[in-house]
């Protein structure tokens, strides 16, 4: 019985306890100029700080904390990247150059020297040919080595 009374009371607003305010706290005088004096205080350090940033002047150990700090941006040791293959890229020690856009540039020097390497080992292995058969076939060998630009796996993307 005593739980469902005080449920109720509980529920229940105070309809009397609504009416009666809650007394404001009397300051002293004493009270009244501490916070006077800490409002002119606080005003005057506005004013100094606005009168700062005014004249544009800084201490000397302000200065000294702005001229101070380290440039990150062109910091190399540093790896910022969006995905777990960027950090991974960034971090391996190969240096990635970027993929040859016009590989026939250097064709016919690369040619040359595959020509001037291979063309010994090839008298060698079949002696008795002639010039021109020995041209042929160091032009299907240059087909498939991976010497030359063309047949690098890099450019393979580019060029399909």
């Amino acid at each position: 019985m005593e739980e469902k009374e005080i449920d109720k009371a509980l529920k229940k607003p105070d309809k009397k306890a609504n009416r009666v305010s809650i007394p404001v706290p009397k300051l002293t005088e004493a009270e009244v100029q501490k916070r006077r004096d800490e409002q002119q205080a606080e005003m005057a350090k506005k004013a100094e700080e606005a009168k700062k940033s005014q004249s544009r002047t800084a201490e000397e150990e302000e200065y000294e904390r702005m001229v101070l700090v380290t440039n990150t941006n062109r910091d190399d040791s540093l790896i910022e990247a969006r995905s777990v293959e960027e950090a991974i890229a960034q971090m391996c020690v190969t240096d990635n150059l970027p993929p040859d856009r016009h590989p026939e540039r250097r064709l016919k020097a690369s040619f040359k020297a595959f020509e001037e390497a291979e063309l010994p080992r090839l008298k060698e292995d079949k002696p008795g040919l002639t010039h021109t058969q020995y041209k042929d076939m160091i032009w299907k060998l240059w087909k498939k080595s991976p010497d030359n630009p063309l047949n690098q796996s890099s450019l393979l993307p580019i060029l399909n």
